[in-house]
């Protein structure tokens, strides 16, 4: 069976969205050369790179186009995505565009199931996987999920069954419609509402294939995947090597695969400059997560290290007699 991976794009050509996808397909050949590696986009996508001569076309193995409703990128990338069973009918594994491949995940492509998937936030406790904007439009359609986890939409292996192919057909209609009545385009409240109503066999998989650390930093050592979610602006951790590669290539066009091949060695994300950035890399794993000083001084960011240090001085002075 030839290992297939597909990445969905919307672009204007040579942008961010560009720039994350082929970060993320060039760390997946270092990582998996034997894998296939394909990309859905839409008409308006397709067309904007041609004309700007994005190279990304070229850096992918097979690239579809997919014919979509009119609206904006948001609308047409989600329309792409949660259709994109209904047009290939394969096994295959998606991915989202911002994440990183690190190791081998051909094991993902034995699944029996019809569908693998990881849980959000890659948290084990249930509660917190569940974001609560997700909650209230689970709530406004009344839509029922399942009880044992609450799946994320970044990683999804697809088999060829007839399972996967219901699970399809109806996550793509109800996202239609939550995204008619709520005019959002958010996909995970109808992903996971797909999952009951379709009744499908899922394969849980292992948070090593969609390590989501801005949510569980524990999760970042181990992992074949970073998830590395470029929605959320994190200022709870320091930024990431791969949002610097993504930046560097959208300033130069150029990608750095020595930069991209070397961060798939690394033991975590995160930009270093220091052996004393390595211990306190090190430390912040081991305990869980970073504290303000450790991400100010991470991200080179003098100003807040110091007004913080002022202000901790300010409230352990000791009084004046």
């Amino acid at each position: 069976m030839t290992m297939r991976v597909f990445f969905v794009l919307t672009s204007n050509g040579n942008d961010m969205y560009s720039a994350m996808t082929r970060v993320a397909v060039m760390s997946l050949r270092f990582s998996n050369p034997k894998i296939f590696i394909c990309v859905a986009c839409d008409l308006d996508t397709n067309e904007n790179l041609l004309q700007s001569g994005d190279s990304i076309i070229n850096e992918v193995d097979e690239w579809i186009v997919i014919n979509t409703p009119s609206g904006n990128a948001e609308y047409r990338n989600r329309f792409v995505k949660t259709s994109l069973r209904l047009h290939v009918k394969y096994p295959f594994l998606f991915l989202d565009s911002d994440v990183f491949i690190r190791g081998d995940i051909s094991e993902i492509f034995s699944i029996i199931e019809d569908v693998g998937i990881c849980v959000n936030h890659s948290m084990p406790l249930y509660a917190d996987q569940i974001w609560s904007e997700d909650k209230k439009e689970l709530q406004f359609h009344d839509w029922k999920i399942r009880d044992d986890f609450y799946g994320n939409g970044g990683v999804i292996f697809y088999n060829d069954t007839i399972g996967a192919n219901h699970f399809a057909e109806n996550w793509h209609f109800l996202w239609k419609k939550s995204s008619e009545t709520l005019k959002r385009n958010r996909d995970q409240p109808s992903l996971n509402a797909a999952l009951f109503l379709s009744n499908v066999t899922v394969k849980i998989l292992p948070e090593k294939f969609n390590a989501q650390f801005k949510f569980n930093i524990s999760v970042v050592k181990n992992a074949l995947i970073w998830h590395y979610y470029s929605s959320v602006k994190s200022t709870t951790q320091p930024v990431t090597k791969i949002e610097f590669l993504c930046n560097a290539l959208l300033q130069n066009k150029k990608i750095d695969k020595r930069k991209i091949y070397s961060l798939t060695k690394s033991n975590h994300p995160w930009v270093r400059h220091t052996m004393l950035d390595d211990y306190i890399l090190g430390k912040a794993i081991k305990k869980g997560y970073f504290t303000s000083f450790q991400v100010y001084w991470l991200d080179r960011n003098y100003k807040s290290l110091l007004k913080n240090i002022f202000i901790v001085l300010f409230l352990f002075r000791k009084p004046s007699i």
